[in-house]
């Protein structure tokens, strides 16, 4: 194993000579079965959080769905509006600019910004979805419904996103019925 964390340290030059030897003195520790000894956070098991630019909360609901009420705060709207423009200012065929080089604003006298705004939101309510799913481990079975219910320049995002999770099932006392395996 030491062998392994060398040629780590030779092939990569960088973090992975700290993942080889975590990994090295995890199971040292489990060979020498030190009783009681937990890592605290695993490095692999390591908990996803949401960033706090996002607000969101969870309901379970009859029939095993579950509703997310999300707001995203109105800067990382705005920089998502941003990256919706260098977008779409790419294919932009504005009188005396070249394309990719026109100023936002010429660009949102000939071609609105709703459409912008919409693209952000789009692209946010994926990411931000995606994001909350995995920090609360919902295991989503479909597609979410997703619902936009304010989108305004500098305010924040909300939307509304609903989607059917696995069931939770719980089991009865399976000895109860008195039958018996015979061997």
């Amino acid at each position: 194993k030491r062998l392994d964390a060398a040629l780590v340290r030779e092939k990569h030059r960088g973090t992975e000579l700290l993942v080889a030897f975590v990994y090295l003195v995890e199971e040292h520790l489990r060979r020498t079965s030190v009783p009681d000894y937990h890592w605290p956070i695993s490095m692999q098991d390591s908990p996803k959080t949401v960033p706090p630019s996002v607000k969101h909360t969870l309901r379970r609901e009859p029939g095993s769905k579950v509703t997310l009420d999300v707001e995203v705060d109105a800067e990382r709207l705005s920089r998502a509006a941003d990256a919706a423009f260098q977008r779409h200012v790419q294919r932009a065929k504005i009188p005396g600019f070249r394309p990719g080089k026109a100023p936002r604003g010429m660009y949102e006298r000939a071609y609105g910004k709703e459409h912008l705004w919409e693209d952000a939101a789009d692209d946010l309510m994926d990411q931000t979805y995606r994001e909350i799913v995995e920090a609360e481990g919902i295991e989503p079975i479909d597609r979410p419904e997703a619902k936009l219910t304010q989108l305004k320049e500098g305010e924040p995002l909300r939307y509304t996103a609903t989607v059917v999770v696995r069931p939770e099932v719980a089991l009865g006392d399976y000895s109860a019925h008195g039958a018996t395996v015979e061997a």
